[in-house]
């Protein structure tokens, strides 16, 4: 059987006051890769509801927001789906009104906030905690310019 594409998805819930560790590296690798580009962190942790009022996973630390343009938006959901979310720990992609995650691999239509001028990728407690940029530069297959 094929591995799954997307990581399974958590229920965010608790406040860990900072920004996870493996989300601050996969933050620091998009940078790296589109930065110069236009792309830029619009942050990790922000201990705030949902417009449904849930708790967000950016309360947990596990929710990055890329600011950026739609073009470069789709350049970084194409190579985050190229090498497998579910390697990075990746449970939930949404960008230009649409949603990827394991209940829609190929995408569906988003509903919500947009996301028009930023991705929103939401990893699970695991990948936060312990993914590091080089797993994140191996899996992505990031390589130095020379």
């Amino acid at each position: 059987m094929a591995a799954p594409r997307f990581a399974t998805w958590e229920a965010a819930g608790r406040d860990a006051g900072r920004a996870m560790p493996g989300a601050r590296a996969l933050m620091a690798l998009i940078l790296l890769i589109w930065g110069g580009r236009g792309a830029q962190s619009w942050g990790i942790y922000n201990f705030r509801p949902t417009a449904l009022g849930n708790p967000s996973a950016h309360g947990e630390g596990r929710a990055l927001d890329v600011g950026c343009s739609i073009r470069i938006g789709r350049l970084i959901v194409r190579r985050l789906l190229r090498y497998g979310p579910a390697k990075l720990g990746i449970c939930a992609i949404i960008h230009n009104r649409v949603i990827y995650s394991a209940k829609s691999p190929n995408g569906r239509r988003y509903d919500g906030v947009p996301h028009l001028d930023h991705v929103h990728i939401e990893m699970t407690r695991r990948a936060a905690r312990d993914l590091t940029l080089a797993k994140a530069k191996r899996v992505l297959g990031y390589r130095r310019a020379a």
